[in-house]
């Protein structure tokens, strides 16, 4: 009766055990799940991001900056009165393209 009873115990703490494991399983499942629909969601209907666009008060040319082949390397030509969208910008620079014109 004591070897069955020990027997008895040991099944509903593997049972117990077992059901907890499960029921971890089932949560990390529905976060996964969740996570994921947000994800797609997110991917279909991303929000709009802001464009910052500035307007040339001077023409730029490459030339101007002397011998300076790489920075020159990633210039363009601007006019007065040329619109650019701005992708970034730093140390007294902007990056970005010619609007109208994705060549430029």
């Amino acid at each position: 009766a004591n070897t069955m009873s020990v027997t008895l115990t040991a099944v509903l703490i593997v049972l117990t055990v077992g059901a907890g494991i499960l029921v971890c399983a089932a949560a990390c499942w529905r976060i996964r799940r969740r996570h994921r629909d947000k994800m797609e969601a997110q991917s279909a209907n991303p929000e709009p991001q802001p464009v910052i666009v500035a307007n040339m008060a001077f023409a730029f040319s490459p030339a101007e900056l002397g011998d300076d082949t790489t920075l020159k390397d990633m210039c363009i030509d601007l006019r007065a009165g040329d619109d650019v969208e701005v992708m970034a910008g730093g140390g007294g620079w902007l990056f970005g393209r010619a609007t109208g014109n994705p060549v430029r």
